[in-house]
């Protein structure tokens, strides 16, 4: 989170109606519907997977994976999440004070409701990293409501995450970090093949990500063990498939990620 024009000191001067922001993950089959003649606050959905439709007075967007579904303040709209297949979104939600502030200190941030960007990794860590951070109740804070514009800006701006001078070794560490099939390899090999020592690899791999290659891989795992689950497979074949010691070990450090 990049946006060193976003401070504590900054946000602290505005004024937060009902201090009402928040932001979280959900996962359903259930359908969903949300309506407002006019959105009193910002809300944006980051679609991870499922789908369904936004309808505007003058105009019907489908939504789908890898979408950002935006509702300014003011709008009138309706919102749908199909049932029946799993809905993976992570969200967030600002006064319109919060979202008016947000614009005066980046201008030019996209207005559009519907916004295709893509399933962005690192974006992905950074709503996992803000939620293990401040739980999934968001209790209001300063320090928590300036975490919430800089992962806002970066939703709404992902080209700020893609970093053109990203060394070439870390985005070999990374390729090796996403490979199921390569979940063996200790943290140190990965380094060695990435032709970094370890020490080095693990100070720039966490300037160049945010986070640190170990809490990279945990969330790697997490994710890996969400699909084989809902695959069918068991968790001790789960937690064998990931390379977890036994099935206790897994279970518990499923639990605290989720």
């Amino acid at each position: 989170m990049k946006y060193d024009r976003i401070n504590l000191s900054d946000a602290r001067n505005l004024h937060l109606l009902d201090r009402m922001t928040y932001c979280g993950y959900t996962e359903t089959r259930m359908r969903e519907v949300r309506a407002s003649e006019c959105q009193p606050f910002w809300a944006v959905s980051y679609i991870i997977s499922g789908g369904g439709c936004l309808e505007l007075p003058d105009r019907k967007y489908e939504i789908g994976s890898g979408m950002l579904c935006q509702r300014l303040p003011g709008m009138n709209y309706r919102l749908e999440f199909t049932g029946g297949i799993c809905q993976r979104r992570f969200f967030i939600g600002l006064p319109a004070s919060g979202w008016e502030y947000m614009n005066s200190m980046v201008p030019g941030l996209p207005e559009e409701p519907v916004i295709e960007i893509g399933l962005i990794d690192r974006l992905i860590t950074h709503f996992q990293l803000f939620i293990r951070k401040y739980g999934a109740k968001n209790e209001f804070s300063w320090l928590m409501a300036t975490d919430l514009f800089e992962l806002a800006v970066n939703l709404l701006s992902p080209e700020c995450l893609i970093r053109p001078d990203t060394d070439p070794r870390i985005i070999a560490a990374r390729k090796l970090l996403d490979d199921p099939d390569l979940l063996h390899l200790n943290l140190h090999e990965v380094a060695r093949r990435s032709g970094l020592g370890y020490s080095n690899f693990r100070k720039l791999f966490t300037v160049e990500t945010g986070v640190s290659p170990g809490d990279y891989r945990i969330e790697k795992r997490v994710e890996f063990a969400r699909q084989m689950l809902s695959s069918g497979m068991t968790q001790t074949e789960t937690a064998d498939a990931l390379g977890y010691s036994d099935v206790y070990a897994f279970a518990r450090q499923f639990k605290l990620r989720t």
